[in-house]
């Protein structure tokens, strides 16, 4: 009965998401456009997937969680810093963030925008340790 109604649940979803239908947002860690999260319907329950901007010159939040991430740069050049050590990166590259990393993006052109997409699991949610460390707000976020 549990698969069967699950099943009818996820037919009745939108498989292709919108990009354009999709707000972008002002939070504690920059410019964000949320693709699929738990508070929009989609038929993926484990994954967490977003647009960040990172304007010319400028910086993310600085947190860290339980769950691993992936970002793949589509425009721009910039830097991470995770636990204290520099990775560079430029568009095409894939930023891996592994689990329980103190981290935060940098975008080195002082001209251009960057821009990426995150893919983080919510698997560690489901198992009660889900939840951000926040440590610093982008420097655009106004409460």
């Amino acid at each position: 009965k549990t698969l069967m109604e699950q099943t009818r649940w996820r037919s009745s979803i939108p498989h292709v998401i919108k990009g354009n239908e999709r707000l972008w947002e002002y939070t504690r860690m920059g410019k964000l456009k949320y693709l699929i999260s738990p508070y929009q319907p989609s038929p993926l329950m484990f994954y967490d997937v977003y647009l960040q901007e990172i304007p010319p010159g400028g910086r993310s939040g600085k947190h860290r969680h339980v769950s691993e991430e992936a970002h793949k740069i589509l425009s721009g050049r910039g830097y991470d810093i995770q636990d204290g050590k520099r990775y560079d990166w430029e568009a095409e590259d894939v930023v891996a963030v592994p689990i329980n990393t103190v981290h935060q993006h940098f975008n080195a052109d002082p001209h251009k925008p960057a821009l990426f997409v995150s893919y983080q699991s919510r698997l560690f949610h489901y198992m009660g340790h889900g939840g951000f460390e926040h440590l610093e707000d982008a420097p655009d976020f106004k409460a």
